[in-house]
């Protein structure tokens, strides 16, 4: 399977079913719903977190899986495109699973849980920021977006 085959079938220009939302900077908890902000007060326990950003990075991969979910009670995830952002946060996840014997052929990069991973290299338009995971269906798409991408 090849990216170009899965734009071939207008799968890709379609609006998702479902969008989950994630933000890139440690400790700021967003609705994955809404993307609104998840703020903790003083008089609340709310979120905190205390790790690295590495260990906020696999935040974002079980976002990833919660929008892959949502597809495995219908047609399940055949692929996932993302940006070169997004595609950077994945690689330093320990859930990634490298393709070494493919590596950037096709623009398949690896996997997450079996499912193939591809990079839309332009960065714009419809991936700009986000991982589209499409269902086996090829009609069937959750977004994951991923706020606060420029932090840095």
């Amino acid at each position: 399977m090849r990216l170009e085959d899965i734009e071939k079938t207008d799968a890709l220009e379609r609006g998702p079913l479902f969008e989950l939302y994630w933000s890139r900077m440690p400790g700021k908890f967003v609705n994955k719903h809404t993307g609104e902000a998840v703020f903790r007060n003083a008089n609340s326990a709310g979120p905190e977190f205390t790790g690295t950003v590495r260990e906020w990075y696999e935040t974002c991969i079980e976002t990833i899986y919660d929008g892959m979910r949502l597809l495995n009670n219908g047609p399940g995830a055949k692929c996932i495109v993302v940006s070169q952002d997004v595609m950077t946060i994945m690689q330093a996840s320990v859930m990634w699973q490298p393709n070494v014997a493919r590596a950037g052929q096709d623009r398949n990069f690896g996997s997450l849980r079996g499912v193939p991973v591809f990079v839309d290299w332009e960065d714009d338009g419809i991936y700009r920021n986000k991982a589209r995971i499409v269902g086996k269906d090829m009609l069937s798409i959750v977004d994951v977006n991923v706020l606060d991408i420029n932090i840095v």
